[in-house]
C-alpha cells in the first residue's frame, strides 16, 4: 500500500513537473524575442549613430576609438573614403570582452558597409557579425539598414540568429525605426528610438511564431526596452502578448497567453 503511494506521489511530481516545463516552453518565444530585440537595440542604435555624416565616420576610423558613446576600437577595412560613390567604404567595430553604458558585455566585430552616409536619403548600411556576442549570446547573421527620411530607419534581416548555450533563436523580420539624434550629435546615449516590427521568431525550442510589434520603445540612458506590446501566434490558436511595460526603466517585462500571466527578466 505504502508503495502504490509513492508511486502515485512519483507520477503527480512528475506530472507537475512536466506541466511547469511545458509552461515554460509556453512563453519562450516571447522571452526569446524580448532577447533578440534587446541585443538589437544595443546594436543598430549605434551602426546608424556611428554612419550619421562622412565627418563622423572619418572622425571616428581615424581616431580608431568613439570614446563618448562605445568601448570598441573603429578600424577602417576598405573602400574611397574620399568619394564614397566610386566605391562603398567598409570599417570593423571591434569589440574585444568590453563593457558600454547599457552594461553589456560586448566581444567581436560589427562589419559595416555602407553605399552612403546616413545624412542622405536611402543610404543603406549593410551589417555583418563576425564573430560577435553580447553577454555571451552569439549573433550571426547580416541586417540591412536604410535610410527611408529624416529620422526614419528602415532594418530588415532574413538570417538573424542568437546562440544561447547550445540552442539557437531565429528572427526573420522587417522593422521600422524612427530615432533621432538627440540634444548632441556626438551622443549617442541621449537618444530615443521607437519601432514597429513584423516577421518570425523559431524558439530555442524550436517552435515557430509569428509576431507584430507596436511602439516598442528604448530610451537609450535605460539598458532596456522600456514599452510597447508584441503579438506573437504559433498558428495553433496560441498567441502571447508580450507587454515590455509603462516606459519605466527596469528589465521586467510581461507575456500573456490564455488565462496565464507572467512577469519576467530580460
Amino acid at each position: 500500500m505504502i508503495r502504490k503511494a509513492n508511486v502515485l506521489i512519483f507520477g503527480m511530481v512528475l506530472l507537475l513537473s512536466s506541466c511547469v516545463k511545458s509552461k515554460e516552453r509556453d512563453l519562450q518565444t516571447s522571452k526569446d524575442y524580448a532577447l533578440v530585440q534587446n541585443n538589437l537595440s544595443m546594436v543598430v542604435p549605434l551602426v546608424v549613430h556611428s554612419v550619421q555624416s562622412k565627418s563622423y565616420v572619418l572622425d571616428k576610423i581615424n581616431s580608431e576609438e568613439d570614446t563618448l558613446n562605445s568601448c570598441a576600437e573603429y578600424h577602417y577595412v576598405s573602400g574611397d573614403t574620399v568619394d564614397i560613390t566610386n566605391e562603398n567604404v567598409v570599417f570593423e567595430i571591434l569589440f574585444s570582452q568590453c563593457y558600454d553604458k547599457d552594461l553589456a558585455k560586448k566581444n567581436g566585430s560589427l562589419m559595416v558597409n555602407i553605399d552612403k552616409y546616413f545624412n542622405t536619403d536611402s543610404a543603406i548600411c549593410n551589417l555583418t557579425f563576425d564573430a560577435f556576442s553580447i553577454n555571451d549570446n552569439i549573433m550571426q547573421g547580416d541586417i540591412r539598414i536604410k535610410r527611408i527620411n529624416g529620422g526614419l530607419f528602415e532594418v530588415s534581416s532574413s538570417n538573424l540568429t542568437v546562440i544561447v548555450g547550445t540552442r539557437s533563436i531565429k528572427y526573420e523580420g522587417t522593422f521600422e525605426m524612427t530615432m533621432g539624434t538627440g540634444q548632441q550629435t556626438d551622443l549617442l546615449y541621449d537618444n530615443t528610438f521607437t519601432l514597429q516590427d513584423e516577421g518570425t521568431i523559431l524558439n530555442r525550442f524550436g517552435v515557430l511564431n509569428n509576431f507584430i510589434g507596436t511602439d516598442i520603445r528604448r530610451q537609450m540612458t535605460c539598458n532596456y526596452i522600456s514599452s510597447g506590446l508584441v503579438v506573437l501566434d504559433d498558428n495553433s490558436e496560441n498567441t502571447q502578448i508580450l507587454d515590455f511595460g509603462d516606459s519605466t526603466c527596469n528589465n521586467i517585462a510581461t507575456v500573456t497567453s490564455a488565462e496565464n500571466e507572467v512577469s519576467f527578466g530580460m
